[in-house]
């Protein structure tokens, strides 16, 4: 698996023409295109999953990441991002299950600095194991900023919080590969609550980004 996630990473950096390298998308001019496409080596813990109602833990697993950012008008953009959060098989003699899910935002953004940007969307989450299915649509607001730490690698962060005591924290670095091309790799964390019972998923990603301008 984690082959197949690292062809697709390389085919998608052969096929990114015409960019100016970001990561992230913090400034919007209209009508550039970011797509950021990766895999992350993600687990998570579950609160009352068990048939008994014990609290549980998911083995790491690798899943897919993509994100499509569009500016709409100047300073102005709108975002779809997909991570796949389904985790490997469960502990307590939980193996033969594990923790199904993926993760949904639309968000729209606002660029106050060239390397920061808010923003405000929706998050829609969903989760499954047995015959036990999770869904929770989420009101956020976060910020994305980014500083450069020498002339091709650049330190970004994402936070952000919303409604059903979710949170989002991710950081990480991108390196500029060549002058179409960014590899980004870093740490993100997710949490919510569904009824009450809290759920976390974390884990390392890599991936590639690029902007098509005009």
């Amino acid at each position: 698996m984690s082959k197949k996630i690292l062809a697709a990473i390389v085919l998608a950096s052969l096929c990114v023409v015409s960019v100016a390298g970001a990561t992230p998308m913090t400034e919007f001019k209209k009508g550039d295109l970011q797509i950021d496409v990766g895999g992350w080596q993600h687990g998570g813990k579950f609160d009352k999953i068990g048939a008994t109602g014990e609290n549980l833990s998911g083995d790491s697993k690798i899943g897919f990441v993509g994100t499509a950012t569009y500016a709409i008008a100047d300073k102005w953009g709108v975002q779809y991002s997909y991570h796949d959060l389904t985790t490997g098989n469960l502990d307590n003699g939980y193996d033969n299950y594990h923790v199904g899910g993926y993760q949904n935002e639309l968000n729209v953004l606002y660029s106050f600095d060239p390397k920061a940007a808010a923003y405000v969307g929706w998050d829609y989450l969903h989760g499954n194991v047995a015959s036990q299915t999770r869904k929770n649509n989420v009101v956020q607001v976060g910020i994305v900023a980014k500083t450069p730490l020498t002339k091709k690698l650049d330190l970004y962060g994402n936070f952000a919080l919303g409604t059903k005591s979710t949170l989002l924290g991710e950081a990480g670095l991108g390196y500029n590969l060549a002058k179409n091309l960014d590899l980004n790799f870093g740490y993100r964390y997710l949490k919510t609550e569904y009824s009450s019972n809290e759920y976390s998923i974390k884990g390392f990603f890599m991936g590639v980004s690029g902007r098509f301008g005009k």
